[in-house]
């Protein structure tokens, strides 16, 4: 529900602000095979293509393609299949350990994001001369004031619902605002969200299940983005 509300807004955001009007790109001129490869798996599929597609060929395949449906099914299964082995708590702490050195290595690798931006940019300015700058500063302006208003707005009476303060909320998660902001991505500020909701008094089972679930089936920022 909440992900068909982001959905609308920016379809309304993208209808009368109409943001990359001004980039003068033909798409039909453009070089599309360096994006082929991430373009195909966002092809449409029948519903029975999607359900054989959250099985895995083999248990690594899942984790090699980061499809994160398959990786979510062999979790279920893998928990599932813990709770009937005697010693199954050992495994999950393992589990726990190692989530936590892959969360340590993300963090080494997001500190040079930074690099992989300025990369970016050094390369569309090449292509496409400064003035793309100001298209892309216009769609990045819609993007996160649309994205504000749907956080303010939406969330804010979700939060309002339960009773807590989305604003109050946003202050103590500053620090991986200010990350997502720089880097683009949400995923950079997983490992340090699920750490404060544990301080706050959430429980380890709770911020285990809703945060990954979420950042797999609530792409809220990402469909306004779309």
């Amino acid at each position: 529900v909440v992900t068909t509300f982001a959905l609308v807004i920016g379809l309304v955001v993208v209808k009368f602000l109409q943001p990359g009007a001004g980039i003068n790109a033909n798409p039909a001129t453009l070089d599309t095979k360096s994006i082929a490869a991430y373009a195909a798996p966002g092809q449409a599929l029948s519903t029975v293509d999607f359900l054989l597609n959250i099985i895995p060929e083999t248990l690594v395949g899942a984790f090699a393609k980061g499809e994160i449906l398959q990786v979510l099914l062999i979790a279920i299964l893998f928990g599932v299949a813990l709770t009937g082995i005697e010693h199954g708590h050992r495994v999950v702490t393992a589990c726990e350990h190692f989530g936590q050195a892959m969360f340590g290595i993300m963090e080494i690798i997001m500190k040079a994001a930074p690099l992989g931006a300025f990369g970016a940019m050094a390369y569309t300015i090449g292509n496409h001369g400064f003035q793309a700058l100001g298209s892309l500063l216009y769609l990045m302006a819609c993007f996160y004031l649309t994205s504000a208003f749907f956080v303010i707005v939406v969330l804010g009476l979700i939060a309002k619902a339960a009773n807590f303060s989305i604003i109050q909320f946003l202050i103590y998660l500053r620090e991986e605002i200010i990350l997502v902001i720089g880097t683009s991505s949400s995923e950079t500020a997983m490992p340090g969200l699920m750490k404060k909701l544990r301080s706050l008094g959430c429980s380890q089972a709770t911020v285990g299940l809703v945060v990954p679930t979420g950042y797999s089936f609530n792409l809220d920022g990402t469909n306004i983005y779309m």
